[in-house]
């Protein structure tokens, strides 16, 4: 599974992707205003009680 983020000044989107083979098919995703929340932590946690996200590896990256 592949946990994808797009991180705005006034929205949060996140979205879970499932992988099979070489295709890539969305799980589940979610909208958040960054205005309703204190950290990103916050939004995570939020998004983890809405999906079921296997496991506990994980890895960011940021890009302009």
């Amino acid at each position: 599974m592949i946990l994808e983020g797009d991180i705005g000044g006034t929205k949060i989107k996140l979205a879970v992707f499932k992988i099979e083979g070489e295709i890539l098919y969305v799980e589940s995703q979610h909208e958040f205003s960054s205005h309703a929340f204190s950290s990103f932590t916050e939004v995570i946690r939020t998004f983890e009680k809405q999906v079921c996200l296997p496991g506990n590896d994980g890895a960011a990256g940021a890009w302009p």
